[in-house]
């Protein structure tokens, strides 16, 4: 009995303490520990047991270091990306406002229209990265699509060309007055293919020149590659397009007046202060090369007459026929003015 009693004291009791530990750290706690009470093969067991669990608490450490380090070098690189992005961003709408800028001095430089469009093709060909670039304006009087100005692959005896509005892309955004951007243009019915032969293909934006609600042209741009416009490009366009639209407006109220005061406003013909401008030069020129140089004054008999019976509604629409009939009747070089 007592012999039994000695070896649940010192077997059993020991062994059953740690089976508890070993069962504690099955379940996951890896911080209890066994107690060594002797130095038999039983406590070399224990021993080795805690040995093995510290071992696995520090590794179990390292695990969450490790794994705190992995999160937070995926943050930081996950912030390197979003910080990128936004660089990246920022560079691209820097780049757009410097084209902008550029754009905006090119074209605020002249007033002359020409000029203005010519500068304008040169600068969006050279930045905007197409292979083609062309604008073209409505003509009023005949309502019609010209081509005035290209830039890149574009034909340069494309210039005077003309569309009917609503005819073909163009013709429908300077009718409707809205963008149209083509990603594929080989599918597309209403791209003039006929017209360009091996050209028919790539991507096409049309961008309306518009000012105060009124639609002065197209701005066209062309690449070979397909869905080559990204939506930023799309608005960028659209934002060189009002510039430019506001500068060709300019422009063309600069030219009207310039004719106004060098025109008579009832018949169109050059006015008395054009008469003497034109008439010196030609004076100096006769002068310098000893060639004759003509003037004609002619008064209409009995005009008076005219306004006093019939009013100066009929006297306006005499002068405009009589200044009709001498201008068809001259020579491109010379001149038909009003003096009086």
């Amino acid at each position: 009995m007592t012999i039994a009693l000695a070896a649940r004291h010192f077997l059993l009791k020991p062994i059953q303490g740690l089976s508890r530990v070993m069962a504690r750290a099955e379940l996951g706690e890896f911080l209890v520990r066994a107690r060594v009470q002797s130095e038999d093969e039983l406590g070399k067991l224990a021993r080795s047991f805690n040995t093995m669990l510290s071992r696995i608490t520090d590794m179990a450490v390292a695990d969450i270091e490790a794994k705190e380090s992995l999160a937070k070098m995926e943050h930081d690189l996950s912030l390197q990306a979003e910080l990128q992005a936004v660089n990246a961003r920022l560079g691209a709408h820097v780049g757009e406002m410097e084209l902008l800028l550029e754009v905006s001095h090119a074209i605020s430089g002249t007033l002359d229209l020409p000029e203005l469009l010519e500068t304008l093709g040169r600068q969006v060909f050279a930045r905007f990265g197409v292979s083609e670039f062309s604008i073209m304006l409505v003509d009023d009087t005949t309502h019609q699509l010209v081509v005035e100005a290209v830039a890149g692959d574009a034909a340069r005896n494309a210039r005077g060309t003309r569309f009917h509005l609503g005819e073909g892309i163009t013709g429908e955004v300077a009718a409707r007055g809205q963008t149209i951007y083509v990603e594929n243009v080989a599918s597309d019915p209403r791209y003039p293919h006929h017209a360009r032969p091996g050209r028919s293909k790539g991507s096409f934006l049309a961008v309306p020149l518009k000012s105060k609600g009124r639609i002065l042209g197209v701005m066209n741009f062309n690449r070979p590659q397909e869905n080559a416009f990204s939506q930023q490009e799309i608005r960028l366009a659209e934002a060189i397009a009002a510039q430019a639209a506001l500068a060709i407006a300019n422009a063309r109220l600069y030219q009207q007046t310039l004719e106004l005061s060098f025109t008579d406003a009832l018949t169109g013909v050059p006015n008395r202060r054009q008469l003497f401008l034109r008439l010196e030069n030609e004076v100096s020129r006769s002068l310098r090369f000893g060639d004759p140089v003509s003037l004609l004054m002619i008064d209409l008999d009995l005009f008076k007459r005219i306004n006093d019976a019939h009013g100066h509604t009929v006297g306006d629409g005499v002068l405009r026929g009589v200044a009709l009939a001498l201008r068809r009747s001259i020579r491109k070089i010379d001149i038909v003015a009003r003096y009086g």
